[in-house]
């Protein structure tokens, strides 16, 4: 089940594409409580107008009132610090970059967008060398990616480029009988989110490799005994096979990967 020679040829021709750019948030400088406006602050630095760069505040999650508001700059650095102590104490980075603290909400839209960017040149910088907890990052990063805009598109190329070259390394450093439990679900997260990318994509090319990646993922998740995702990945392959029979298709997460953002 070699599903990485389409995306090998593909990296090769793939444009640079710049993933420490930021986009624009909407600013958020005040909301209304009542009949009044109520002026927002960051809970982080307490500052009420945008950071030294000029990006403003935000909030994209339960929080409610005056409460939740904060730079994306403030976030960073906190979710930085936090994943330090984490992985310190318990070998992984926590949850800074994936949910509120105030609200336990995994933030959302942009906000979520920007910090899953965030965590994959954090783990880049500092944790490199821990494969698997690089692989969750680029997992969740290329989650959050808009397929069909091309910017989107040429980074998700290289973040699926790069898993796949990620778990060709891991193999070489393991057995075949240590290539089992968390290493082969790891496996098969990352054929399925690929093939997740890929069907996303639509064109009838990205398709076709969709299903070698579901297929990919279904054998995995067989070996493992994962009944949920190999569901997930059949649905998905029924949805393409619909596809190429003339029948439109619908790529919600309805029938997506059970994977949590913790992990």
């Amino acid at each position: 089940h070699n599903c990485n020679a389409r995306h090998l040829r593909k990296h090769t021709q793939a444009t640079e594409c710049n993933i420490t750019d930021m986009m624009e948030i909407e600013p958020t400088q005040a909301h209304v409580k009542g009949d009044s406006m109520v002026s927002s602050s960051c809970w982080l630095c307490l500052g009420e107008g945008p950071d030294a760069s000029g990006m403003p505040l935000v909030r994209n999650c339960s929080c409610r009132g005056s409460s939740g508001f904060a730079h994306l700059s403030c976030i960073i650095r906190y979710a930085e610090i936090d994943g330090r102590n984490c992985y310190r104490s318990m070998g992984n980075i926590g949850t800074a970059f994936q949910e509120c603290p105030n609200c336990k909400q995994e933030f959302q839209n942009d906000l979520r967008y920007h910090l899953e960017r965030a965590r994959v040149l954090f783990v880049e910088r500092e944790f490199s060398h821990d494969r698997m907890l690089y692989l969750r990052a680029l997992i969740h990063r290329v989650r959050v990616l808009d397929a069909e805009q091309d910017a989107d598109r040429a980074e998700g190329d290289q973040i699926c480029y790069k898993m796949d070259s990620l778990i060709d390394e891991l193999k070489r450093h393991h057995s075949q009988q240590e290539w089992n439990g968390e290493f082969m679900k790891m496996e098969a997260v990352v054929k399925y989110v690929i093939g997740l990318f890929h069907m996303h994509s639509g064109t009838e090319e990205s398709l076709q490799e969709a299903l070698e990646y579901f297929g990919c993922a279904v054998y995995l998740f067989t070996l493992v005994g994962d009944e949920i995702n190999i569901l997930s990945a059949k649905k998905n392959i029924a949805k393409i096979e619909a596809r190429f029979n003339g029948e439109e298709i619908s790529t919600d997460e309805g029938n997506d990967l059970e994977f949590s953002q913790r992990q």
